[in-house]
């Protein structure tokens, strides 16, 4: 064998050697490659968990969020009807006080709002209550007002209700005395209960009506009586 065969064998095996070593060095590096490709779509796998998970977690929050809007609204609403109720209990009340403050009154019109006024509403109750043993409190009703037409009308306060229809039905005894022929008398009611009776008698509750008959019955003389506008003070 000569020096230049010797020479070529010996590159040969020199570049064997090489392409071997590249080979395993890519081999490793694809190897790695792999192994950062597969620890990648793990970590993406994860990833891609974690938005479903989230994603669950809004949906969740989001129905959770709607059925609070829902029982918030419907506990404003309950809200607003106890006020309602509240209110209208209220109101029932304050008109029940306002009814039994006023149930034993009655009111004298065109009293003259004087001393002789005084004088003639005494001798008033003489007349439609000869047998009253005390002498009621009375008390003006609304603000004087400086020359005035007619005087305010005079508030009346009996001792009890037997007084009071009493003295509305002996109204008839000052029909044709000249010294009573001005003065006309009604009982003390509230705005409600002088509503009620302006109430057509066919659409009246049976309490209405049952408050409706006392009060005309106790009253017989009609042109002794008016509407009773300025009582409700």
């Amino acid at each position: 064998m000569d020096k230049d065969s010797f020479a070529c064998g010996s590159g040969s095996k020199e570049n064997n050697a090489t392409l071997e070593l590249l080979y395993k060095s890519i081999e490793a590096s694809r190897n790695e490659v792999k192994q950062q490709f597969s620890a990648l779509n793990n970590k993406l796998d994860s990833l891609i968990n974690r938005i479903d998970h989230i994603e669950e977690s809004h949906k969740l929050l989001d129905t959770r969020l709607t059925m609070n809007e829902d029982t918030t609204h419907r506990i404003d609403e309950e809200v607003k009807e106890v006020k309602s109720e509240l209110s209208d209990a209220l109101l029932t009340l304050k008109e029940q006080h306002d009814r039994m403050r006023r149930k034993n009154n009655i009111i004298a019109y065109d009293i003259p709002d004087s001393a002789e006024g005084e004088s003639l509403v005494m001798d008033l109750l003489n007349v439609i209550l000869p047998n009253l043993c005390m002498q009621p409190s009375m008390e003006r009703i609304g603000k004087p007002v400086p020359n005035a037409k007619r005087p305010r009308p005079l508030r009346i306060v009996l001792p009890n209700q037997i007084e009071r229809r009493n003295a509305l039905q002996n109204c008839r005894r000052l029909k044709g005395l000249e010294t009573f022929a001005k003065i006309s008398i009604k009982p003390d009611l509230t705005r409600n209960q002088q509503n009620e009776r302006r109430t057509p008698p066919h659409t009246r509750s049976q309490s209405q009506k049952r408050q409706a008959d006392e009060m005309d019955c106790s009253q017989p003389q009609k042109t002794l009586c008016r509407d009773n506008e300025n009582s409700a003070q």
